[in-house]
């Protein structure tokens, strides 16, 4: 089944994962202790 990664991650838990990571500064922390489904929906928001 294909995920729809619109549904994985909420445009308002993107933006505040952008800002609690400096905005941008400490992406790669941030997103770390993600799961690969929030990491795709992340990727979504983030394109």
């Amino acid at each position: 089944m294909k995920k729809d990664a619109s549904k994985l991650m909420t445009e308002e838990r993107f933006w505040n994962l952008i800002a609690r990571s400096d905005n941008g500064n400490t992406l790669k922390q941030t997103l770390t202790p993600l799961s690969e489904n929030e990491l795709f929906g992340f990727r979504y928001w983030w394109e």
